[in-house]
């Protein structure tokens, strides 16, 4: 389990709830998140194609995730990443469309998400599952973790060599291998 209160600088507890922000800006996490399917999708979608931003404004600091997947056939995944961000951490993900390249930018304004997600590494050929991460018998979070980077990164050859000029990293590709396997 994961106690998002590790991730929270402020907030008040309300039941199962971590209260962070004010006013409009008043956000409801889930506290305490178990292992899901949902779980894993976020994990692996951040894998492939996530990436964090946490900056300091206004000496408060600020945390964003950022998704990035093309147009083409993403109604299902833009669907499912929705889904999955909001059964895993009660958030909302914005979606815009980029005018100039062929993809949407999912964005999430979270900074205990953000600070969590940043455990999996920034830039996208050193991202890894960190061993407390690891869960051997949960087949529904593997499962969430093979099928969004399956979605989010198509075809996984079986060899490492293959991947070279991909930006999935070595370590993402060796997880996703284990879990098949498991």
């Amino acid at each position: 389990m994961i106690d998002m209160a590790e991730f929270v600088e402020r907030a008040r507890v309300e039941g199962n709830f971590l209260v962070t922000g004010y006013n409009q800006y008043e956000k409801r996490i889930l506290r305490n998140i178990e292992p899901s399917y949902d779980l894993g999708y976020v994990f692996g979608s951040y894998l492939s194609v996530g990436s964090v931003n946490i900056i300091t404004y206004k000496r408060s600091k600020r945390g964003i995730v950022f998704w990035y997947i093309e147009k083409s056939n993403s109604s299902d995944k833009l669907s499912k990443l929705k889904n999955s961000v909001k059964k895993s951490f009660n958030l909302s993900l914005n979606v815009r469309e980029q005018k100039k390249a062929s993809t949407y930018q999912i964005a999430c304004y979270s900074k205990p998400l953000a600070t969590l997600l940043s455990q999996l590494g920034k830039k996208s050929g050193n991202k890894k599952l960190p061993e407390c991460y690891m869960i051997k018998n949960n087949k529904e979070y593997n499962k969430g973790i093979i099928e969004a980077i399956e979605d989010f990164e198509g075809h996984i050859p079986d060899r490492r060599d293959v991947l070279k000029k991909r930006k999935l990293s070595l370590d993402v590709v060796d997880l996703y291998q284990k879990l098949k396997n498991y």
